[in-house]
């Protein structure tokens, strides 16, 4: 797409020029799927057959520079698409094509190319006005797409390593400088990303590549890549806090070179503990296998009675417990009244948890709703993860959907600075711990040091303690649970488990017993 082509051809009424077709091998007219099938094409034997580095520069050659390429066809082909002033397909082919890429070099483990394509991008704005007006549209394109939502998910791809950088705790700081440059370093421009404060939301990947990967929109290299990236995120989290968790007990030494995966601070041990602490007799994944025995053969009118019976214990009593039940009561009483008569089944089942998922976070995937905001403003995150936690237990595909309910909220908070939202940023990392400890296959178990009864801080002393333990967090149930509870008096110890979700059978510590009866409903409704 040379600028002495584009003079030639000005005659049209947008001034733009259409490079001839080499002879024989295109048609002088093309549809877009056809432009987009040469296109792809051309790149999956790129990455097929040349290095990265010819394979960057291919793509450079003809999305950013829009020179020759080792084939003329593809550049030809997007010089039609110039030529049918189609922006909006221009940026599906440049997005699709940016993913061929990704796929290949993270299958390769060729990561450090990915920082060097969304360089590429960074610096393309440094381009001079050309006298080809084709060139000026493709190069406005280009800025367009960098101005997009789809350019912040291509970003995505490379904030898993910005945090391992940023949060390296066995590297010195040059070492950590060094790799960054060399993972950064743009041959073909000779720049690099500049380094830049990470947005609160960036430790949240994990969910936001979930909300990718389940995009029926998005391109299929994107979502296989986005949930690719999806699993490493969370089995990068689960190590880290299993190994957070294991080294956190033992000397102070080791403590200090330790790296938080949360951003709970140095009470997350202590939080953990509670946690685990109020599973008590049953764990949550034996009262799911319990619910699922005692349901099997229902109808679906009783079922539904048996399923806020096993969210919500009848046993709890408060206020806003109370209010809760109420509204999931009223949303299950109209929920697919259609089926009422029909036998529960597992496709029914799992469309039921989906909408209460949503009715507790986001019920129109894009603002929170208000049952969210009801229970998180009265200081229960821990209570509403719970919640969330024994739908997906009961129904396992449902995973996916919470992730992308709560990317979903991950984006609607982004507009906020992080100390106006540290409510919502609380309960995001209250999920990912909870979610860790009750569906990976680490089990977490309290265990009771034989010792005698600790003496009592005198009152200042324990508001002292109160004011570091309790700084920054929002869940009054997790307060009243720090402040009763002698945690210090347990250790945590952890152990893999042969699957997920396999129920706890050691001697763990006793909360209140929950009756292996006690989550059928009444009434003959099979």
């Amino acid at each position: 797409m040379s600028d002495r082509s584009a003079s030639r051809h000005q005659s049209d009424s947008q001034g733009l020029g259409a490079s001839p077709a080499p002879k024989g091998e295109l048609p002088s007219r093309l549809t877009v799927p056809q432009i987009q099938d040469i296109i792809f094409q051309h790149l999956i034997r790129s990455v097929q057959n040349l290095s990265p580095e010819e394979v960057l520069h291919e793509f450079c050659c003809l999305f950013i520079n829009c020179c020759d390429t080792t084939d003329s066809k593809p550049l030809h082909a997007l010089y039609q698409l110039v030529f049918l002033n189609n922006q909006e397909a221009f940026q599906t082919t440049l997005k699709r094509s940016c993913y061929i890429l990704i796929n290949n070099w993270a299958s390769r483990r060729n990561e450090a190319f990915i920082y060097r394509l969304i360089a590429m991008f960074e610096h393309s704005h440094e381009h001079s006005d050309s006298a080809s007006l084709s060139l000026n549209r493709v190069r406005k394109w280009v800025a367009d797409f960098i101005s997009s939502n789809d350019y912040d998910e291509l970003k995505l791809f490379i904030a898993r390593h910005e945090l391992d950088h940023s949060q390296a705790s066995d590297q010195s700081q040059s070492e950590m400088t060094a790799t960054r440059t060399r993972l950064q370093s743009d041959q073909i421009t000779e720049t690099a990303i500049a380094p830049e404060e990470q947005h609160w939301s960036s430790r949240y990947v994990g969910q936001l590549l979930v909300a990718q990967s389940v995009d029926p929109n998005n391109p299929l290299e994107q979502r296989e890549a986005a949930a690719a990236y999806a699993r490493q995120w969370r089995e990068r989290f689960k190590f880290d806090l299993a190994m957070y968790m294991a080294k956190s007990q033992s000397s102070r030494s080791d403590r200090e070179r330790l790296k938080n995966p949360t951003n709970l601070g140095d009470q997350v041990l202590k939080i953990v503990k509670s946690i685990v602490l109020r599973t008590g007799k049953y764990s949550y994944s034996s009262l799911a296998n319990l619910f699922l025995q005692q349901t099997e053969g229902l109808r679906y009118h009783g079922y539904k009675k048996s399923l806020l019976k096993y969210i919500i214990l009848e046993s709890t009593q408060d206020h806003m417990t109370k209010v809760v039940r109420q509204k999931l009561q009223n949303k299950l009483t109209s929920l697919l009244a259609e089926d009422h008569d029909q036998v529960i089944t597992e496709d029914l089942q799992a469309e039921t948890c989906r909408h209460l998922i949503q009715f507790l976070t986001t019920e129109d995937l894009h603002n929170p709703s208000r049952l969210f905001l009801l229970i998180l403003s009265n200081g229960s995150a821990l209570t509403l993860t719970i919640f969330l936690l024994k739908l997906v237990l009961i129904a396992p595909s449902t995973r996916s959907h919470l992730d992308l309910c709560i990317a979903r909220l991950v984006k609607y908070y982004e507009q906020f600075d992080e100390e106006k939202c540290r409510w919502a940023i609380y309960f995001f990392d209250i999920f990912n711990v909870t979610f860790a400890i009750y569906t990976e296959n680490v089990q977490y178990n309290l265990v009771s040091i034989d010792g005698p009864e600790p003496l009592p801080l005198a009152p200042e002393t324990t508001q002292k303690e109160d004011r570091v333990v309790f700084e920054g967090l929002y869940d009054n149930e997790l307060r009243r649970s720090l402040r009763s509870a002698q945690l210090d008096r347990y250790r945590l110890f952890l152990q893999m488990a042969p699957h997920a979700q396999l129920p706890s059978t050691g001697d763990l510590l006793e909360t209140d017993p929950v009756l292996a009866d006690s989550l059928i409903a009444d009434g003959p409704d099979r």
